[in-house]
């Protein structure tokens, strides 16, 4: 609109690529999950919310994305992590971009989306417990603590980190006037919401460093390494 855009959306992202169509019908859209639809779509599902348009289709687009997105478990657990941890890699590498001074806390390594790509992995690992079956990111954390699904000191080091990230954020963006990821230590805005903080700008990177140190530690442990 006149006043700048409120959400980027990628085309590329369809049904089918650039091949698809750009709008799917609702059976196409459903067939296209039931069938073809990879680990990384059906990990997506897991937080799809419908939140416009008219209440009757709305409930029933609801339901029928609930029921892609908790369709079955996961068959093959290693050919699945390797799957997504490979997705997020190259997303990093081609959204992340990151200096020694200027950090993505979205994309970049160890950030927000490492996090949410890790949580929604193990959710869908645990599928048949419906007790996990949340859109909320803290919901679903409270759910794998209520239901044993990981060690209790790995969600705390998790919540921590989506806090801290969230926090960030939300202070970068108010401060610089724009929905940026990245936060730029050598610039006077970054200093300004550190000492809002108490903090300097380099007790603040170093904070965020020892967060994305944990996040990487958690990451590797379940997507890596198990």
């Amino acid at each position: 609109s006149r006043y700048g855009k409120a959400y980027k959306v990628d085309a590329e992202l369809r049904l089918s690529g650039r091949s698809g169509s750009l709008v799917s019908q609702f059976e196409a859209y459903k067939n296209y999950h039931q069938s073809k639809a990879s680990t990384w779509e059906q990990l997506v599902l897991l937080k799809a919310r419908v939140i416009t348009g008219d209440k009757e289709f709305s409930i029933l687009t609801q339901n029928m994305l609930n029921q892609l997105a908790y369709k079955k478990p996961l068959l093959d657990i290693a050919q699945s992590k390797a799957e997504l941890a490979k997705i997020q890699q190259k997303f990093a590498d081609e959204k992340g971009y990151e200096s020694e001074s200027e950090y993505n806390l979205k994309t970049g390594l160890d950030g927000i989306s490492y996090l949410e790509m890790l949580t929604r992995f193990l959710q869908l690992k645990h599928l048949d417990n419906v007790k996990i079956h949340c859109k909320n990111t803290f919901e679903l954390l409270e759910a794998f603590t209520q239901n044993t699904i990981i060690a209790p000191q790995d969600i705390a080091t998790i919540s921590a980190a989506f806090c801290f990230y969230r926090m960030l954020s939300a202070r970068n963006r108010l401060q610089n006037n724009s929905s940026t990821n990245k936060i730029n230590f050598s610039h006077k805005n970054t200093g300004i919401i550190a000492k809002q903080l108490g903090m300097t700008s380099f007790e603040l990177k170093d904070r965020l460093d020892k967060h994305r140190n944990d996040v990487m530690k958690i990451y590797r442990k379940y997507m890596i390494d198990a």
